[in-house]
């Protein structure tokens, strides 16, 4: 059944797509046509097909859904993709915005990667001339994704600048960091204030392994990256936040090898989370260090106790730690206490750790811009209330 199109509006466009919105009965759509010279050369005739399968199994509110192949009289071979009432990132910095209108933008790309990163995909052509912000709530959308098959393509030199050094060169496999890098870039571009500095530079680092290591790190560092005029500090991954994430991951060999070996647990703890504190490259307090160095210790569990009368911040956000993590965890403990296998253990390990890692990424989000005190409480009773819970899953039941 041929499909019948019509109304057809040519768009503003850059790069290698001509964008023509028109009608497919009676829903609006966008056409994504090669323009020249690549039309005409054999060589890019599978780039559009790659590109439609890598964007047809994503499903993200922040990428713009890709819906079928077609062939249409006039236009030739295109993808057919969802129509959303938007501009481009360049007009829409172009209105001159606030710093915190633009950090939830850039929070919102880190999102979208953050969704691709997780199926194994890169973006590759991460720029801001194919990133639609809607013109209701201003929600970012990533339009075009290249990933790593794209070798044949030579980008438009308004493109070479948000194109990591690894990927121009092709010496080494491009991977997640290879888009942190482009962010890094759209980020200077943006003009931030001076707080977001160190964000920016660790994201644009010419080696990789300087950079932030994903989206969930360099997500966190945004939230926790917007400085008062009052504090120099600038800003730095928590470590504290990174003691979390390292709980989080060691709560999986305490399940697995029950809370009897709690001792053998607490030196890998301490390990980790000595390996991630150096990894941040941030200077901390001696405060911060005790916890970001603190190891489980079965005996003496509390939980934290919010100031109800004289800190309002304290006690919402512990009810809203609470409330999360007790959803987490809340399965897997009852899935313990019905009996269940080593084996059965070993494949909840990921899903619980992954669970953990997006609690913490979730409230913080909601949370919005704080101060460092206010991060630092966060951090705190979130890391205090997951080790308690830890402890809850760990010694609930016995395995079998």
């Amino acid at each position: 059944m041929i499909t019948a199109y019509s109304e057809f509006k040519k768009l503003q466009s850059k790069g290698i797509y001509n964008i023509i919105q028109c009608k497919q009965g009676d829903k609006d759509v966008v056409l994504k046509q090669f323009r020249e010279p690549y039309a005409s050369q054999a060589k890019y005739k599978s780039v559009l097909h790659k590109e439609f399968v890598y964007g047809y199994k994503i499903d993200s509110p922040f990428v713009v859904k890709y819906l079928a192949e077609d062939d249409v009289p006039d236009y030739g071979h295109v993808i057919v993709a969802e129509f959303v009432d938007s501009r481009c990132l360049a007009e829409y910095l172009a209105e001159e915005h606030s710093d915190d209108e633009k950090i939830e933008i850039i929070k919102g790309i880190a999102e979208a990667l953050d969704s691709l990163h997780q199926q194994n995909l890169i973006c590759g052509v991460l720029n801001p001339y194919n990133i639609l912000v809607t013109r209701q709530g201003d929600r970012p959308l990533i339009s075009e994704l290249r990933g790593t098959y794209n070798n044949t393509i030579v980008e438009p030199v308004d493109y070479q600048k948000y194109i990591s050094p690894e990927q121009k060169d092709g010496t080494i496999t491009v991977d997640r960091r290879t888009d942190i890098y482009s962010i890094g870039v759209l980020m200077r571009d943006m003009g931030f204030t001076l707080a977001y500095d160190d964000v920016i530079k660790k994201c644009c680092s010419i080696g990789r392994n300087d950079r932030f290591y994903d989206c969930d790190e360099l997500i966190m560092a945004l939230h926790g990256g917007h400085i008062n005029s009052s504090n120099n500090n600038s800003a730095k991954i928590n470590p504290q936040l990174l003691a979390v994430l390292a709980l989080a991951a060691v709560v999986a060999v305490v399940v697995w090898l029950g809370v009897e070996n709690y001792d053998k647990v607490s030196g890998l703890f301490q390990s980790q989370t000595s390996e991630l504190v150096q990894a941040s490259d941030s200077t901390t307090s001696e405060s911060d260090k005790t916890l970001a160095e603190s190891t489980p210790d079965s005996s003496n569990i509390q939980t934290p106790a919010p100031v109800a009368n004289g800190n309002d911040f304290e006690s919402i956000v512990y009810s809203n730690i609470k409330e999360t993590l007790d959803k987490v965890y809340e399965p897997y403990i009852a899935e313990r206490q019905s009996g269940m296998t080593l084996r059965t253990y070993q494949s909840r390990l990921r899903p619980l750790r992954s669970q953990v890692k997006k609690a913490y990424k979730n409230i913080a989000r909601d949370l919005g811009s704080i101060t460092n005190d206010e991060r630092q409480t966060f951090d705190k009773l979130f890391a205090d209330y997951n080790k308690q819970k830890q402890e809850e899953f760990a010694t609930c039941a016995e395995l079998r």
